[in-house]
């Protein structure tokens, strides 16, 4: 602990640009401290020869160079030694031989760096070889100019006139050509698609490369930077535009495949790399903890034995029976110490196993008694009887229920919180939070009246509530006090309560809370790496930015982005975390030389952002999965919200059946002898049915119909169990049937063996027929359908008891027909290379959409190409559309969600059609729809295997995606509110409309002085676009903040707000910026990373499920087909189940392909 204190204070005296003389004797004593604390390490453990000595530890490695560093710059005349003093800052690293949890996460981090090599190597190569294309394509490139046209009449200084001073003449900046508010000259190109110089300019190579001169493919290294930043994506739009500028629009294919294979390829390879080293590390350090808690376990056990062993020895006893100390043992005689030596040994044994038992407790010993005496109330009946009444009360689900409508309410209340608001609407705010927060006290103390301090505080949950009140109360006592209303923010905390009543938050909670340990490291391990940077850059660069300043900054001041002192330095690596370095080091080295920054920031983006981000994304990966996510926790047991509800929900169910009871009684009554007609009708339908096989078609169709075939079905189910001798007749491949889901009748096998059957007693819906041994044409298709090689039924059971006329019967000539029909148009969509030529013309229907731009009025032979080409596309998808209609019919095409998207994309191209043959083409409304052809590309998706996976995994991630946007919107939200706390009105200034500059506060201090220069000048007062005036507003704020999307102009508002109504002041309220750090770190870095973490697992469960092997016909999913032969050789397709590991949306489950069919929408 004192080390430990010793570490942090000598990194407070660490974080100063400008010490005092005093803190010099101060850093003497922090390095003898650390030289006493070595030689104590020594003088124990020896120096570097044995196996455990001091210097075989690496970790001492850090110290003891340090403490030679020390030395070293104390008494070795260097000449400069501000970088060797630099060094002192890895002190900080000491805290991680401190604090054990880190040295797994920086394991993690070092085992990172080993595997990271070959990644590394991969991807320096791959940018080495994009560095030497950009160097032959792009090498100067970058400084063509456009240059004023020389003449007589016009000179630079007068000295222009001359040929020889020609080169003075193009490093004129007065003679380039500046767009308005750029620093740099406007590029220009001589190829024909490069960018153009106005009139009077030409361009010619002139002056210095961009930003400073650091942009530029000039040499293989700046081309290398530059292809680094394009693979980083920081700012590479500005390198994009102006290399296609310079060199013309063909480049940006170059850039589009240095984006997907550096930036969408080798930076996820980095972070692969990096969970795999941290899984693996993890898993080697929970296999020791479990090896050392068995030889603990196995240690303990040893220790009992041998003290049960010690206690059972025998002792001799003397003549009154007695024991003998002189003769416990035989021969004790010989060896008087043995009892002594005994009992210390089990003496020994006793406090050694108490003490083992006592590192294992939370708290020391005395902490217990005291707890049991002065934290559990059990003092007198009448106490115990008001305890037990309000025990009663509190812990009634109802109470819980009213608790969380409560803090609903609460945060309700304090969401709507805005600018401006009326006194009015701000005093019903304010006793709304009066009332609330005296409902949460009243609450806290019925609870612990009821449970006792000591069992109250046993629960997590109360810990917390207890501390949201305490704070609360405080907050409502220094409500005057300026300056602490940010104490109100911590109300917003107690939205976490409604994690007790919803189950997605209290695991998505409980997850954090059994990670906290790891984030908490991980955190911590991130602050030390950002602080040794930080000082880092302030030792080697602040005095630079004080002293070449004028270099960075037209009027010589400080810029935002500086490392004159600790904390801006700390917000500049903060930002180069966030993914923004190379604007902040063209600034440091135009004011302190190229080498020492280019590594400083090279070094920070590499291990800041590329391993210890993508260490904290691995974390979260390996914390959360989307099943956890997907589906509320069931472990049996309901929460008093649930109870309370389903209480309600009950009561309500009483009173409207006693209600509905009572209205509807007589009515019962006069129905019952109907009922009973009813019922006697349905017996005897079964028994005829039962009897008779031979029943025509329109007597079958009649039977079935209406409610008589539920009664049917279900004594059909019976029977079947019953009675051996019936068969179940199904559908043809009937994709979900199952023994008790089908609509089937049941015949008696004894008649219809012994009699020729008629034409009507076997029969099909259009394609479906009876498993009939007997019938050659009904087995052939049943075979075909079993096997996935025939067509299905057209229509639905119901459809067709509705419409009696889609009835076909297969065994008429007629039926044949319309079966054999069926079956060549099942062969034609189900053959290769229909499926193949389908694709060609989605691919070509696509292309040739794409040339339908702003340039198709003037091109008439292409215009006119298109147009035909449109129809053939439109007639060729609607052919394939009405052979898949008869193929699979309408119940397996509409039931397929793929098939619904081309249904629709196929409408489009029909009312296209229509409307042009019609003369109606030019109607707003047609074109608009005509649009809707650009959807075409999407039927693509169906026909790739792997296209459907990755849309099957976001689809089938939209629950969980929901759940995590729920708490993501939780967490924004506590974040938003204290925006509103903080901001709300503070982001209006007033600004010269004519420059969009500030005034300055000397001209203009609030709203009043601007109002008055109203009638003189081009004046307004105006508010920042983007602003936290209300909480609408402040999730848009903290979306840009999030995704680092104009999250500048957002910080530089809120660090120069002052009160509301005041003009803004550079950087008044400095220390805002921590706000947006505490969001990024934990909106940013954590609730968006969750996103990217239930999406990959979704991703991985479905490349799980097409790793399964199943049959070529069923190639969308695990198909569980379970066929059961009854007598007589039927078959019963008895069930077919889909596998599925994790519960699916519904629109998932329809994009998911269906069993028995290839080809159907390309599946």
């Amino acid at each position: 602990m004192f080390i430990m204190i010793t570490i942090l204070t000598n990194c407070v005296f660490m974080t100063m640009s400008d010490p005092p003389p005093w803190a010099k004797n101060v850093e003497y004593t922090f390095t003898g401290i650390y030289t006493f604390e070595s030689m104590i390490k020594i003088a124990a453990r020896g120096f570097c020869i044995d196996q455990f000595t001091f210097l075989r530890d690496p970790w001492n490695w850090l110290d003891f160079s340090v403490i030679i560093m020390a030395y070293t710059t104390e008494f070795v005349d260097l000449g400069n030694v501000s970088a060797l003093r630099t060094f002192r800052v890895l002190r900080a690293l000491k805290t991680i031989t401190v604090i054990p949890g880190l040295k797994t996460i920086v394991g993690a981090l070092i085992q990172s760096v080993k595997k990271l090599s070959d990644v590394m190597i991969l991807t320096v190569f791959c940018l080495s070889v994009f560095a030497l294309v950009g160097l032959q394509l792009f090498m100067g490139n970058l400084r063509q100019k456009c240059v004023r046209i020389a003449n007589d009449k016009q000179t630079c200084a007068n000295q222009c006139l001359q040929f020889s001073l020609l080169a003075f003449f193009l490093n004129c900046k007065g003679n380039f050509y500046f767009l308005e508010g750029s620093l740099d000259a406007l590029l220009c190109g001589n190829s024909s698609d490069a960018g153009k110089c106005p009139e009077g300019y030409m361009c010619m190579k002139a002056g210095r490369n961009p930003n400073y001169g650091y942009t530029s493919y000039d040499t293989f290294s700046w081309a290398f930077l530059s292809l680094f930043r394009l693979m980083t994506q920081d700012f590479w739009e500005d390198l994009f535009q102006l290399t296609l500028r310079a060199a013309g629009k063909t480049y940006m294919i170059f850039f589009v495949v240095v984006i997907f294979l550096g930036s969408f390829y080798l930076i996820n390879l980095i972070l692969a790399v990096v969970a795999m080293a941290y899984a693996e590390q993890n898993d080697a350090t929970m296999l020791e903890e479990q090896q050392r808690e068995k030889e603990f376990q196995q240690l303990l056990e040893q220790l009992k034995k041998h003290q049960e062993e010690q206690e059972k020895l025998p002792s001799p006893v003397d003549e009154q029976g007695k024991a003998d100390p002189d003769h416990l043992l035989a021969g004790s005689q010989d060896r008087p110490g043995l009892q002594q030596r005994a009992e210390s040994a089990v003496s020994m044994i006793s406090n050694t196993m108490e003490e083992l038992e006592e590192a294992h407790q939370k708290c020391p010993p005395w902490w217990y008694k005291f707890a049991h005496m002065f934290l559990v109330w059990d003092c007198c009946p009448l106490w115990l009887k008001l305890k037990a009444f309000v025990r009663l009360i509190v812990m009634d689900p109802f109470v819980d229920l009213g608790i969380t409508i409560c803090i609903v309410l609460n945060t309700m209340f304090m969401a709507m919180e805005h600018y401006p608001m009326t006194e009015e609407f701000e005093n019903v705010l304010t006793v709304g939070n009066l009332v609330f927060t005296g409902i949460f006290t009243a609450e806290m103390v019925l609870k612990l009246i009821a449970l006792d301090p000591y069992d109250y505080f046993q629960q997590g949950w109360n810990i917390f509530d207890s501390i949201i009140v305490t704070l609360s109360l405080v907050e409502l006592g220094l409500a005057n006090v300026q300056g602490l209303s940010v104490l109100r923010s911590f109300r917003l905390l107690r939205v976490f309560k409604l994690a007790k009543s919803w189950p997605t938050l209290n695991m998505l909670i409980k997850i954090i809370g059994n990670s906290i340990g790891a984030l908490g490291n991980l955190t911590l391990v991130l602050a030390i790496i950002v602080f040794i940077f930080a000082v880092v850059g302030m030792q080697l660069f602040g005095k630079s930015y004080k002293e070449c300043v004028c270099k960075i900054s037209q009027d010589c001041t400080l810029p935002r982005w500086h490392m004159h002192d600790f904390f801006h330095a700390f917000l500049i690596i903060f930002r180069i975390l966030c993914g923004e370095w190379i604007e902040t080091m063209w600034d440091c080295m135009q004011v302190a030389g190229q080498p020492m920054c280019l590594i400083v920031f090279l070094m920070v983006m590499v291990i800041g952002n590329l391993v210890v981000l993508n260490l904290f994304l691995a974390l979260l990966l390996s914390s959360f999965s989307a099943d956890s996510l997907a589906a509320s926790e069931d472990d049996g047991e309901m929460n008093n919200l649930q109870i309370a509800i389903g209480r309600i929900t009950r009561a309500i169910d009483f009173v409207k059946r006693t209600v509905l009871m009572l209205l509807h009684l007589r009515w019962k009554e006069k129905r019952e002898p109907a009922e009973e007609e009813e019922d006697n009708k349905k017996d005897n339908y079964v028994l005829n049915h039962m009897d008779s096989g031979q029943d025509s078609k329109s007597e079958y169709i009649d039977g079935v119909s209406g409610k008589e075939q539920l009664f049917v079905d279900e004594l059909d189910h019976m029977n079947f169990i019953n009675n051996p001798s019936l068969t179940v007749q199904v559908p043809i491949a009937s994709e979900e049937s199952d023994l008790y889901d089908e609509e089937t009748s049941t015949q008696s096998d004894t008649e219809d063996t012994k009699k020729p059957l008629s034409s009507g007693s076997t029969s099909s819906m259009c394609s479906t027929v009876d498993y009939k041994a007997l019938e050659v044409e009904a087995e052939e298709a049943a075979d075909e359908a079993a096997e996935g090689q025939g067509p299905e039924e057209c229509f639905t059971e119901a459809c067709v008891r509705r419409f009696p006329f889609l009835y076909v019967d297969i065994t008429t000539n007629k039926g044949k027909i319309w079966w054999n029909l069926r079956k060549t148009c099942f062969k034609i969509v189900e053959h290769n290379w229909f499926e193949t030529f389908i694709i060609f013309m989605i691919l070509l229907s696509s292309g040739a959409l794409a040339f339908e731009d702003i340039y198709i009025e003037q091109r008439k032979v292409i215009r006119t190409i298109l147009e035909h080409a449109d129809k053939i596309f439109s007639y060729v998808f609607v052919l394939e559309m009405l052979l898949k209609w008869v193929a699979y019919g309408f119940k397996v095409y509409f039931t397929n969600a793929w098939c619904w998207l081309d249904f629709l994309i196929v409408d489009v191209s029909i009312i296209s059609l229509t409307a042009n043959w019609l003369g109606y083409s030019e109607l707003g409304a047609i074109k608009s729809l005509r649009t809707l052809r650009a959807l075409r590309p999407l039927r693509a998706l169906s026909r790739f295997e792997g296209m459907r996976v990755v849309v099957n995994a976001l689809l089938g991630a939209i629950p969980s995606i929901m759940n995590v946007l729920l708490v993501c919107l939780i967490f924004w939200l506590i974040f938003s509110i204290m925006g509103v706390n903080l901001f709300a009105g503070k982001y209006y200034r007033c600004i010269n409309t004519t420059t969009d500059e500030l005034f300055d506060i000397s001209e203009v201090n609030n709203k009043s002085d601007c109002l008055a220069l109203l009638h003189t000048n081009q004046v307004r007062w105006v508010n920042v676009k983007v602003n936290f005036d209300n909480v609408g507003l402040g999730y848009l704020s903290l979306l840009q903040v999030a995704t680092f999307k104009g999250w500048m102009d957002i910080m530089y508002a809120a660090v120069d707000s002052r009160e509301i109504e005041e003009q803004p002041l550079y950087e008044t309220n400095l220390y805002m910026y921590i706000y947006f750090v505490i969001f990024i770190i934990f909106g940013a870095f954590f609730t968006l990373n969750l996103f990217i973490g239930v999406i990959i697992d979704n991703f991985n469960q479905q490349k799980k499920k097409i790793s399964f092997s199943w049959p070529a016909w069923a190639p969308g999913i695990p198909v569980t087909l379970e066929i059961r032969t009854g007598p007589l050789g039927s078959v019963s397709l008895a069930s077919c189940t889909t596998q599925s590991t994790a519960p699916q949306s519904f629109l998932a489950q329809s994009f998911r392909s269906r069993p028995g069919r290839s080809a159907l929408c390309g599946r």
